[in-house]
């Protein structure tokens, strides 16, 4: 247990990963990046070098997916809505898809980094000239994953550019799907600009109203599958998820939600930090931003009667998102 607790402070210390962000890759370069991304401690590059996985990703097949080849986000022409044609730079490595989760849950994470093979043109859409969304290959990976994972009648609260919608129709598993949308102006844009594009397949019912007061008991369970996506990044998201799960917790195979783990990350840091207060008798220091969620994961552990004797199962606990989300759930006084 002492050895897993010094391996997970030293991983939580190593900010090392960070600096691959935004790094230049090349056919020429590329296996050395690779094992300088290994020596880092990226995971997925810790086997035989014959395994290791490109760091290069398609723009043919990102730019020719079924979503790109059916709707066209040019065609928005609104008031409340312009889009920018943006370049997104080939052979620059950035954040794909949803964190890696380390295998041996030892707070050893990391993204997932990736490059396009070439340039490619990417729609930023910007709401009353605010940032809104940009269509990029890392909005697709997060999405796809519970698209495919939707199931019988689904609600899904965030509508955005209707990608979330359009690849759950493509699931013969979904009934029907009901959108949840906060913007009524996001809603009159899609059903004037993009939904006419789409072939749905099953039927679809999008309504305006605010995620919050809809997140009860009552009804969600009226729903087969649960999905959420109604925050910008992992920044916004993990605060988020506390307010909705703080209403209602509901079972853990019902709901998902956008980019989960990057959001809940902060989360496995402050659960290890307080298994360690209890192991050493010693506690850190929590920053104030981070004292809240504090104050739940201690009060949501003292509440369970569990002894804990081997780092595997130490790191299950830390990892498990059934716990993750009953600690965001734990009211305090």
């Amino acid at each position: 247990m002492d050895a897993y607790f010094r391996r997970a402070m030293k991983n939580l210390l190593n900010e090392c990963k960070n600096e691959f962000l935004g790094m230049a890759v090349s056919p020429a370069n590329e296996t050395d990046i690779r094992r300088k991304m290994r020596d880092a401690g990226f995971t997925e590059f810790a086997g035989p070098q014959n395994t290791w996985e490109s760091l290069f990703i398609s723009a043919d097949v990102w730019e020719n997916s079924l979503y790109h080849r059916t709707v066209d986000l040019s065609r928005i022409s609104s008031g409340h809505f312009t889009y920018e044609k943006e370049i997104i730079n080939g052979g620059e490595l950035f954040n794909c898809d949803s964190l890696i989760k380390d295998p041996e849950h030892a707070l050893n994470d990391s993204m997932k980094l990736r490059a396009l093979d070439r340039d490619c043109t990417a729609v930023y859409l910007l709401q009353d000239d605010e940032d809104w969304m940009l269509d990029a290959p890392s909005e697709a990976a997060t999405n796809d994953i519970c698209a495919a994972a939707a199931h019988g009648n689904v609600l899904t609260f965030g509508l955005g550019i209707g990608y979330f919608l359009f690849m759950c129709a493509q699931n013969k598993a979904v009934s029907s799907i009901t959108v949840i949308e906060q913007s009524q102006d996001v809603i009159d844009m899609f059903t004037k600009y993009i939904q006419p594009q789409m072939q749905l397949n099953v039927p679809v019912t999008i309504k305006q109203g605010d995620a919050y007061e809809h997140w009860n008991k009552d009804t969600l369970s009226g729903y087969d599958y649960v999905y959420t996506d109604i925050w910008q990044s992992s920044l916004d998201g993990l605060a988020a998820m506390q307010e909705l799960l703080e209403l209602y917790l509901p079972p853990l195979a019902q709901a998902d939600f956008w980019i989960e783990d990057s959001c809940e990350e902060t989360l496995w840091t402050l659960l290890f930090l307080h298994m360690r207060e209890l192991y050493t008798g010693n506690a850190d220091p929590v920053a104030e931003d981070y004292e809240y969620l504090m104050e739940k994961v201690r009060s949501y552990c003292a509440g369970l009667d569990r002894t804990i004797t081997a780092p595997r199962e130490l790191g299950a606990f830390i990892y498990d998102r059934s716990v993750l989300r009953s600690i965001l759930a734990n009211h305090i006084d």
